[in-house]
Order: C-alpha cells, then structure tokens, then sequence
C-alpha cells in the first residue's frame, strides 16, 4: 500500500509498505477515504512534536470504511464509514479513573506513537471508532476530530452564554473554536494579523476582528467589554508571548486556554493570577466530545465547507504540506483524499 512516511525530522516520503494485518481481536482495518493535515503533523516533520517517535506514518484527521474488523468487534462491520478517535487510552490509570482519558498515563496516539492515517489502510481499535451520519461525507467528516477539539476548548473553560472571548490566531483550530463559541451564545473579538483569515473569521460570526500589528490589543479589549476584561482568551497561534500579554487582559474570574504545546515556558504574572482568581490550563486532545460533535455536525457544514480551502491526492504531499504551512496560500484546511 501507498503510505507517506516521516523517517526523521526534516525527511518524509511516500513509500510502498505492506498492508497491516489485524492482530487482535479488537482491531479494525480501516481503507482511508480522507485525512485531515494537523498543525501537530507539521510539527512532527519538523521534528518539534515533543510525543514523536520516528519513522512515523502521521495523520489523526482520519476518515474511511472498515475493510476488515476482528473477531471480538461488536457494532461495526465491513463496510461501515467511520472516523477515528486518535486517541487510545488504559481506562485504569489515574487520569483514566477521574474521566480525563485525554492525558492517560499510558496514552497512545494515532499517527504519533503508533501509524496513522496518511496511508491507504490503518488499524485501529474498534473502541476508538464512530459512525458517521449519511449526510456527511468523507472529506467534512475528517473536520469531526478537529470539531472535538474546539469542543473541548469550550468544556475546559466553562464558556457560559453571554460571555466575552479573545481567539488569538484565525487558523483552523481558531476558526473551529470561533463557531463553537458563537454556537454557545459568546461574544467573541479574534485577533489575527492575516487578512484573508480575518475575513474568514468574520464570515464565521466573529463581533470584531483585528490586525494586531496595527491596532492596540489592550485598548481594543477595553472597549470591548467596556474595561471589565475578557472572561475567557484562547490562544489559537501557539505563540509564548500570548500568554504574558494575555493575563492582564482578563477579567475578574477570567480563563487562559493555551492550544499549542512544545514551544516552551511562558512568564505567568501570579500578582494578577491570586488578585482575579484567574485560571491558567492546557489542552491536550479531548474527553469524550465525539458523540457530542458527530450528533451536532450535520448542523455545521456550511462551515466546514468554508474552512476546507484545499484538498490533494497522497501523491502530492509535498505540496500539501508546503499550502498549509505558507500564510500566503489562502489556506485554512488541507485535507487528502484517498477514495
């Protein structure tokens, strides 16, 4: 089969390796109809994903029909379309025990410790499989996962209806989480130095937009909730910086929510973190969001046809690779498409 391989940081390639065969009775094979191009992919080529292990096939954005299911697989069978929760978990540790799977203490991660989806078939665990409904195709369903994401944003945060949020950064985890904020009833002002991504955000319901290399952020924010501060600041653009700059902006009780990971310390002001009570957190995949996004979805296509600028062949991974990193390609999501 075709896979697109990453050997070693800076060194991928698409190769002809075997099929993987189903060696436990609670795997899947799965042929891949479509797969979704991840900041965190670009990071794992450029050998800044702190999870990695190499030679690695990448991919968690992964949609396709059972090809085979094994012989303990209950609720599924050949030909089912599904898409893949990317994330495989102990059920017995700590984390696991407390309802957070998402940082299990033996968490294996699709397309990062093990094989993902950039390839023409993959295993999986059926426990770690969804249903997709018939009105969503292959290509929208591979936003099912990155949906999660932002739901979880929004879990971590306790975001309320009526409340104020900051989005740093309109690319595609920012724009995800702008609809599911606006989906919740929140008021949300995104800063975002790309016109074209500015655009898209205020195509998506964004109150305000900004280029935050011509205009005041703080001043911005001020007048924006009328010098209360913002309940809630996403980072969406992983920049350390955003997290110095971005405690004094909240409010009374406000929240911090850093997307990005592997770049870093960041300085935290805790004079303002003890006087506001503020909340400072991580996020690292999701706690059972899927059900949740796949009930909803259906409801959110005209957006995910909207973020989906591009789609190629496996063939020319090269380019994709190149489309999604270059901020000058109008690009929002890349997807391949196997089928």
């Amino acid at each position: 089969m075709k896979a697109l391989q990453i050997l070693r940081p800076g060194e991928m390639a698409l190769a002809d390796i075997p099929r993987p065969a189903i060696t436990e009775p609670t795997q899947v094979l799965i042929r891949v109809h479509a797969a979704g191009i991840c900041g965190s992919d670009i990071h794992l080529y450029h050998g800044r994903n702190p999870y990695a292990k190499y030679p690695r096939i990448p991919g968690h954005e992964i949609v396709g029909v059972l090809a085979e299911v094994g012989s303990a697989v209950t609720g599924f069978a050949p030909g089912d379309r599904v898409v893949i929760e990317p994330i495989h978990t102990c059920g017995h540790c700590y984390p696991c025990r407390i309802g957070r799977p998402n940082v299990c203490e033996r968490l294996s991660v699709y397309g990062c410790h093990v094989d993902g989806g950039f390839a023409e078939y993959m295993l999986a665990y059926a426990s770690d499989i969804h249903h997709i409904p018939a009105q969503v195709s292959d290509a929208q369903a591979a936003m099912i996962e990155p949906f999660t994401i932002g739901a979880q944003a929004m879990y971590r945060t306790g975001a309320q209806p009526g409340e104020t949020c900051l989005i740093h950064g309109a690319g595609p985890i920012g724009c995800i989480a702008l609809v599911l904020a606006k989906h919740l009833g929140l008021h949300c002002l995104v800063s975002e130095p790309s016109a074209a991504r500015r655009q898209m955000a205020s195509q998506f319901g964004a109150d305000l937009c900004i280029d935050p290399t011509q205009e005041v952020l703080s001043s911005v924010v001020s007048a924006f909730t009328q010098g209360r501060g913002m309940n809630i600041i996403l980072d969406a653009a992983g920049i350390p910086a955003l997290v110095r700059q971005s405690i004094p902006l909240l409010s009374a009780a406000g929240r911090f929510l850093e997307f990005g990971y592997g770049f870093g310390s960041a300085e935290v002001d805790f004079d303002l973190m003890n006087k506001f009570e503020l909340t400072v957190m991580g996020l690292r995949h999701q706690t059972h969001r899927f059900a949740p996004i796949i009930a909803a979805f259906p409801d959110f296509l005209p957006q995910v046809d909207a973020m989906q600028t591009h789609h190629f062949p496996l063939e020319a991974y090269a380019e994709a690779f190149r489309t999604f990193e270059d901020k000058r390609s109008g690009a929002c999501k890349v997807v391949f498409t196997l089928d």
